[in-house]
């Protein structure tokens, strides 16, 4: 693309007379020439246009390769947990008081590819779960129950489903959330919602719940 860029050129090329008293006096005219010069644009990434003229357009330039919107993702299969959930733990040296407790929601199986800079579900399949608080290392733990086959199978898997998780672990102190999905412990985090952990007095005097809104619980990114 060719452009017009102004120039400052002092051309002495003609001149203009005008009177001061009885006098003549003349004086030089400064001409501003306008110069061509050759220079593309830069590229601009979500138009459709080769802006810098190289023949590659928004993503296929090598100039927006790195932009988020350009990075190409292979599609993929998460899965997360919707719900809610609360505990109640009270003992003493003498004996346990209350050890109650209960999880209930949904695993959701989610096909998902990468457009527009982030990622979009295609479909979902959702399986209800039930879950009771288990000893474990973390402050709250809880065994998860997937009632099979999927109610809602919107992804048609059929029995071919991914490994799911059987256990939810939360760390208060830490703030870690875990899922073990075979032997594995995963990270998770609180896609949505909240867990208030106000109640928690010690590991042995604790009211742990998710506030009765939606919790969502998710493998990062």
């Amino acid at each position: 693309m060719t452009r017009l860029l102004p120039i400052a050129l002092a051309l002495s090329l003609a001149a203009c007379t005008f009177w001061e008293g009885a006098e003549p006096v003349t004086a030089p005219v400064e001409f501003v020439a306008p110069v061509e010069t050759a220079g593309p644009l830069p590229e601009i990434c979500d138009n459709g246009l080769d802006d810098d003229l190289d023949t590659l357009a928004d993503c296929a330039d090598p100039e927006c390769a790195s932009l988020e919107s350009c990075v190409v993702q292979d599609d993929r299969t998460s899965v997360r947990f919707e719900g809610g959930f609360w505990a109640t733990y009270v003992a003493d040296d003498v004996a346990v008081y209350e050890d109650s407790g209960r999880l209930e929601g949904a695993l959701l199986i989610r096909d998902e590819s990468f457009r527009d800079g982030a990622w979009q579900v295609d479909c979902q399949t959702r399986i209800e779960v039930t879950g009771a608080p288990t000893d474990d290392d973390a402050d709250l733990a809880f065994a998860l129950a997937p009632l099979l086959p999927p109610q809602h199978d919107g992804c048609h898997l059929g029995a071919d489903l991914p490994e799911l998780p059987s256990e939810l672990n939360l760390d208060r102190e830490s703030g870690a959330i875990s899922a073990r999905i075979g032997d594995q412990l995963v990270a998770w985090t609180v896609a949505g919602g909240a867990i208030d952990w106000s109640g928690w007095v010690t590991a042995s005097d604790f009211h742990v719940d998710s506030q009765g809104a939606l919790l969502e619980l998710a493998p990062p990114g």
